[in-house]
């Protein structure tokens, strides 16, 4: 059984379970869908899932799943429908993980169906905070190619990922002790604290903007000429510029003076500004908005966003959570991005530290990869989620149980793109 604080009921993990399904090639449905969709009977459906939409995002495409990959995920399902005792939640969910973590293994270079090259995939992700679910999931796996195969190597994968699920259980039971105590917070308070942050205050009026569609740029991120008004909605400051040519410098004095200004930073492309790109994700992912060639349309959950006086609580807590998730993995995924991967990692750290409610966890890091990190968590801090306390990340009662399931969908992220920028 798993703990109340359950590592698969979280509803921005689940949606990027999906993303990352569809990404390596798997079915994708326009409408929410209940888990499982089309695996199998036993599998016990708790809460809808919403299926992504293409998303702006600088990483490289998922490899499309083999023929191989997806008879063994089916008999995976059909494994764990006979299972007397599991410690995944449900055959629908334990499927959906094993697609997410088989495309990234394949991401990274490694087969999923050899024993030893999952572990390589673990084993190369270092001191990474590695998804419980995932290595749930994989330990599982582990055990269903036991018996079915009779190795020795699954054997020892299953002995080995155990090992590294007690290596990670300090930060993992951080993040259940987190989502217990947000929990328990009022329903009302949370929601008020949602509602008041940019992310989900701009929404409506970002779709007011929308209307019935709106041409996008190439990349399917926002146009130059909108970036700025994108930029003012989420309260980042920030222009769209077209590159010039280097300026004839013959007439220019011989010591040059610079003149202070206080003109927001200008970029060439959206995908330039990781707050951005993780917002627009995020909205994709939700069905907020969704982007269909050349244009961005109202998506699927826009319309009840909409209609509501107040936006519905799931969504928002959905969107905010994947924000924070995808401003990580920004620094992992994107070609644009020159930040460390164990800068990424120590920022994840400093989150943890953030919601840990013992307060006994500390950041082992250099200095000068904490300071790489703050600058990579300082567009989550301008958005409202968390307050820096001298050099600490401090957040909210209210936003605790949020923030924690945006780190679990981060975690499985940042571990699996990591080891495929590293090689």
């Amino acid at each position: 059984m798993t703990s109340p604080a359950d590592p698969f009921d979280d509803p921005e993990l689940r949606a990027e379970m999906e993303r990352l399904g569809a990404d390596a090639g798997m079915p994708r449905t326009d409408e929410p869908v209940e888990v499982p969709t089309d695996t199998h009977e036993g599998g016990r459906a708790r809460h809808p899932l919403p299926s992504s939409s293409d998303e702006v995002t600088a990483a490289p495409q998922l490899p499309a799943l083999s023929r191989a990959d997806r008879t063994v995920i089916r008999l995976f399902g059909d494994w764990l429908d006979v299972q007397p005792e599991t410690d995944i939640p449900s055959t629908g969910e334990g499927v959906r993980m094993l697609r997410a973590g088989f495309a990234r293994i394949r991401q990274a270079g490694h087969d999923p169906l050899v024993a030893d090259d999952v572990w390589a995939f673990l084993d190369e992700l270092g001191d990474s905070y590695v998804s419980e679910a995932l290595l749930i999931t994989l330990a599982e796996y582990a055990l269903f190619q036991l018996d079915t195969t009779d190795s020795d190597e699954w054997d020892d994968l299953h002995d080995a990922i155990t090992a590294l699920q007690v290596a990670n259980a300090g930060r993992g039971g951080i993040v259940s002790a987190a989502m217990d105590a947000g929990a328990e917070v009022d329903p009302a308070v949370r929601y008020d604290a949602l509602v008041q942050l940019p992310l989900v205050s701009a929404v409506s009026d970002l779709l007011e903007w929308i209307g019935h569609s709106k041409p996008v740029a190439p990349s399917g991120g926002v146009r130059l000429a909108d970036i700025a008004h994108m930029g003012e909605l989420l309260g980042v400051s920030v222009t769209g510029s077209v590159p010039r040519r280097a300026a004839d410098t013959s007439s220019e004095p011989l010591f040059p003076i610079e003149e202070p200004t206080t003109d927001p930073p200008q970029v060439t492309s959206m995908l330039e500004v990781p707050a951005l790109v993780a917002w627009w994700s995020a909205l994709g992912n939700v069905g907020l908005i969704e982007v269909t060639g050349s244009h961005v349309v109202p998506g699927r959950a826009a319309a009840t966003w909409m209609l509501t006086v107040t936006p519905p609580v799931e969504t928002a807590d959905m969107v905010v959570g994947l924000f924070l998730a995808r401003l990580l993995t920004y620094h992992v995924e994107s070609h644009r991005s020159v930040t460390s991967v164990d800068a990424v990692n120590t920022a994840l750290d400093l989150i943890l530290a953030g919601i840990d409610v013992t307060g006994g966890f500390t950041v082992d890091a250099p200095l000068a990869s904490q300071t790489d990190a703050l600058g990579i968590l300082q567009p989550a801090r301008e958005v409202g989620l968390f307050d820096l306390v001298n050099g600490r990340v401090v957040v909210s009662n209210a936003l605790r149980l949020t923030v924690a399931r945006g780190v679990t969908v981060a975690a499985m992220l940042v571990s699996g793109a990591a080891a495929d920028k590293d090689e």
